[in-house]
């Protein structure tokens, strides 16, 4: 009895079939892919932002500092956040600048919420990543409190969340995927750097969600959006957010 054979015609359509399904499918899973990092590091800025407005309300209406600074003393505001974000850290740990991803307490505490998962900027030192940071002075630029041009999170000096009258319009926080953002370093996003970024001139900050210079933001009144750095400034080109 003669058995029912697949000819190699046939077998090449099936071949072909399956390659044209595997094209049409393939960027679809690309984009869903991109669009499930995008959701988790929104949810992450959202939970930076809700623990911001946790230390504030604990702390008489202050926002937190970029930084403490005093003699043998330098504490970042993710560190200043730690305890309303449930990563649990001594004031030893606070204390330190970088972490060592190779110390097993340092690696227990937890850093996932901190990181973009299309964050793959190198950091060197073995130290963890952190891909966020509050919008302040520009860090070659002097600012004195209630400036216009910088937004509210500086050095050693800080104010009070009723300050902001436009929270609505001005920036909290932002991705800053840089060599130097690392859990415990102090690395502000200054609002000039949004000239820098647009004129091609800081080409190692790659856009994180896709070409274009886009990057998620999140306003003092909690709303967030992902967009072209640009749409922070004015026409002029001035930052904007100032407070």
């Amino acid at each position: 009895m003669n058995r029912a054979r697949f000819t190699l015609i046939e077998l090449l359509i099936v071949v072909a079939i399956i390659g044209v399904l595997a094209s049409l499918l393939l960027p679809s899973m690309s984009k869903a892919r991109m669009a499930a990092k995008r959701a988790v590091c929104a949810s992450n800025m959202k939970q930076i932002f809700t623990a911001e407005t946790n230390y504030i309300s604990s702390n008489d209406g202050w926002i937190t500092p970029a930084s403490i600074k005093s003699p043998g003393r330098m504490i970042s505001y993710d560190d200043l956040l730690a305890d309303y974000m449930g990563r649990e850290m001594t004031e030893a740990q606070k204390n330190i600048l970088n972490l060592d991803k190779d110390d097993q307490d340092d690696a227990s505490i937890g850093h996932q919420v901190l990181v973009c998962p299309n964050d793959d900027t190198p950091r060197g030192e073995n130290r963890f990543p952190r891909s966020y940071a509050g919008i302040g002075k520009h860090h070659d630029q002097d600012a004195s409190p209630g400036s216009e041009n910088y937004g509210p999170m500086r050095n050693n000096w800080s104010m009070q969340a009723s300050r902001v009258s436009d929270a609505s319009g001005t920036l909290a926080f932002t991705e800053r995927h840089d060599s130097n953002g690392m859990v415990g370093n102090v690395i502000r996003a200054g609002l000039l750097r949004a000239g820098l970024l647009i004129d091609g001139m800081e080409p190692e900050w790659a856009a994180p969600h896709g070409k274009y210079l886009k990057y998620n933001f999140i306003f003092w009144d909690g709303h967030l959006v992902e967009t072209h750095v640009s749409n922070t400034c004015d026409t002029y080109g001035t930052p904007s957010g100032g407070a």
